[in-house]
């Protein structure tokens, strides 16, 4: 038996709407600001999961994502740009938060970051990095660009492999390397597992 078109056509239009998929709410942002290469950017992070990666843009790129709409509610994330200097802020929720920033690949960082897993790539600078609690992992490139790399964990590993430097383990490790290069890199952990990789 054949249904005519116009029976289709009103059963369609009265089916709940409960039946049709949704998208739903939107848990994730993007910050983005001009920025050259060269400059500084200061970082002051909120607990999270942070990946730091150097691009050939010049620009700051800052991505955020969260579980849930509830949690994207708190999420503050300002990047300010002034010259050839730049701060990036972020604020959120303490679980499932996430944050991928793009500096240009020639810049000076100081980040500071209270809790959480960190990755930094691909950067060309100076590197001052402070983490209370959580595993970092900093991927240095050719040792020679450097003249002095300083870092230290209190209680975790230590791990510089790209300087010759043997790993370390246990409570109050630090470990220094002078160079002649023109960049430095200063790195402390109060809690966690520190590696510089190449």
């Amino acid at each position: 038996m054949k249904v005519p078109i116009a029976l289709l056509v009103g059963l369609l239009a009265v089916l709940p709407a409960a039946s049709v998929p949704s998208q739903g709410p939107k848990h994730s942002s993007v910050v983005e600001k001009a920025f050259r290469a060269g400059g500084s950017v200061r970082l002051d992070l909120s607990a999270g999961e942070y990946v730091i990666r150097g691009t050939p843009d010049d620009t700051i790129r800052l991505r955020w994502h969260t579980r849930t709409s509830e949690d994207a509610a708190r999420v503050q994330a300002d990047v300010v740009v002034d010259g050839q200097s730049a701060s990036v802020r972020t604020g959120g929720p303490k679980d499932g938060f996430s944050v991928e920033i793009d500096l240009p690949s020639r810049t000076n960082i100081n980040l500071s970051l209270s809790a959480g897993d960190l990755k930094v790539r691909g950067l060309q600078g100076n590197k001052d990095i402070s983490v209370w609690a959580g595993d970092v992992l900093l991927e240095v490139g050719s040792p020679d660009q450097y003249r002095k790399v300083d870092a230290s964990v209190r209680l975790g590993d230590l791990t510089m492999q790209p300087f010759g430097l043997d790993n370390t383990g246990g409570v109050f490790r630090s470990r220094s390397w002078s160079g002649s290069g023109e960049y430095t890199i200063k790195a402390a952990l109060f809690a966690g597992d520190l590696k510089l990789v190449r």
